[in-house]
């Protein structure tokens, strides 16, 4: 059993309408707000000041489910840091309803691809010669480079290929392997601008 309760706003200002549940014993009035209906048309669930058009507040992690006829799940959790939880894929669209973007069920990230093998794959789907992607970093000249690094989980028995400007808008492309000390690389080819 439950109640609605209407609650009058402070100094004549917008009331709200609170719906109770969870009576402690027979006739004793409902205690425990279970919703809560703003004035300005905020609901609170597990709070009483919700800041938003839905504000949900519990003690412990806290989430919203979206589930579909099938099964098929959603979910929304703050659990000191926000997650986002699926039961299959996780689809980002734009524009409406245009796919941009999926994390398949096994953890494959697919961009411009909706059956990515790997676990990053990029595709633009236009022909002749196409940036894919970019990587970039506020550099420049040879004290600033930008590196793609290539190897094991901690780094140690690592390449990469790195790139940097040099003058104008001439850049630098050069070759590292990793050396006998951990975290160090050292540079074993480069080719400039003219090719050399």
């Amino acid at each position: 059993m439950g109640k609605i309760r209407a609650v009058a706003g402070s100094s004549g200002g917008e009331g709200s309408l609170q719906f109770l549940v969870d009576m402690p014993s027979e006739g004793a009035d409902a205690n425990n707000i279970a919703l809560h209906l703003n004035g300005n048309s905020n609901v609170g669930i597990g709070t009483s000041s919700p800041s938003d058009k839905l504000h949900l507040q519990k003690s412990s992690d806290n989430g919203v489910v979206i589930e579909n006829t099938t099964g098929a799940t959603l979910s929304l959790l703050a659990t000191g840091a926000g997650r986002v939880r699926s039961s299959g894929h996780l689809i980002f669209d734009t524009g409406g309803a245009t796919e941009r973007m999926r994390i398949d069920s096994s953890g494959k990230v697919g961009i411009g691809r909706t059956d990515p093998s790997q676990l990053l794959e990029v595709h633009k789907n236009a022909g002749g010669d196409q940036t894919v992607a970019k990587f970039s970093a506020h550099n420049y000249g040879d004290t600033g480079k930008t590196y793609i690094e290539l190897g094991t989980e901690y780094g140690d028995g690592s390449s990469r290929i790195g790139s940097f400007n040099d003058t104008g808008n001439k850049s630098v492309l050069i070759f590292e392997t990793h050396g006998a000390s951990s975290g160090a690389f050292d540079e074993r080819m480069r080719i400039d601008s003219s090719g050399n």
